[in-house]
């Protein structure tokens, strides 16, 4: 399976499919155009797999916003809500995790 990214001006950034070694530089420029746009949610109902290096770009993303956040992680399925609990990521302040979607920015 191939990763997919798709932002609308004043809606999320929605991700999909596999995020890897081998295309977290397409997920990574997805979420720093995103940001640049004002975007702090991240809809992850597509998301099937995500490895430690989609991970450490979402936490630097995550960190990058500085005080202009949190992220916002929605409709996370519940396999990468749990990886992301065991390595810490839900403790970070600047960042949410939901597995439900969020009604607006």
């Amino acid at each position: 399976m191939e990763f997919n990214a798709h932002h609308s001006p004043g809606g999320p950034l929605l991700v999909g499919g596999e995020i890897d070694l081998a295309c977290v530089r397409s997920y990574e420029a997805a979420v720093a155009d995103a940001l640049d746009a004002g975007a702090t949610v991240i809809d992850m109902a597509s998301l099937t797999f995500i490895d430690s290096s989609g991970l450490r770009v979402t936490m630097e993303a995550a960190l990058s916003l500085d005080g202009n956040g949190p992220l916002r992680l929605v409709n996370v399925p519940a396999h990468v809500v749990r990886l992301m609990q065991l390595i810490g990521l839900d403790s970070i302040a600047n960042i949410e995790i939901s597995d439900s979607e969020v009604v607006s920015e």
